[in-house]
C-alpha cells in the first residue's frame, strides 16, 4: 500500500536563523514606516513645538509686564473712589453755588453785593 502524506515537510530549524528572502519585503516596510514616522516629526512636529515654545516665551514676557503694571496700579482703586466723591462734592458745591449766586443779575444791576452771596446763604431781598 502506498503511503500518502498530505502534511508538508518539516524542515529543520538552524540555530542562526538568517532571514531569508520572504522576510525581506517585511523589513523593508518595518524600516520605511519608521523612516516616514521621522520624517513626519522632523517636518511636521518641531516646527509646530517652536512655534509654541515662542508663543509660551511671548506670553510669560506679557504676564511679567501685566503683573509689574499691577504693581504700579497699586492702590488706584481707592484713588478712583477718591477722585470720584471729590467730583461729587465739587458737583454739589457748584449747585449750591449756583443757587446762592442767583442774585447776581441783581447785583450787575445795582452794582452792589448782597451779604447772602458772601455767606452762600440765599435771602430774597432781606
Amino acid at each position: 500500500m502506498i503511503k500518502i502524506n498530505l502534511l508538508p515537510a518539516r524542515r529543520q530549524k538552524s540555530r542562526a536563523s538568517a532571514p531569508d528572502e520572504s522576510s525581506r519585503p517585511l523589513m523593508i516596510g518595518i524600516v520605511s514606516l519608521v523612516a516616514i514616522g521621522a520624517a513626519v516629526a522632523m517636518l511636521v512636529d518641531r516646527p509646530k513645538r517652536a512655534k509654541l515654545a515662542e508663543l509660551a516665551e511671548a506670553n510669560a514676557q506679557l504676564q511679567n509686564e501685566i503683573n509689574a503694571k499691577n504693581r504700579q496700579l497699586a492702590g488706584y482703586a481707592e484713588l478712583k473712589k477718591a477722585a470720584e466723591e471729590a467730583d461729587e462734592r465739587f458737583k454739589s458745591i457748584q449747585v449750591t453755588a449756583g443757587v446762592a449766586g442767583a442774585n447776581d443779575g441783581f447785583h450787575l444791576a445795582f452794582g452792589q453785593k448782597l451779604p447772602a452771596s458772601t455767606n452762600r446763604i440765599v435771602r430774597l431781598l432781606a
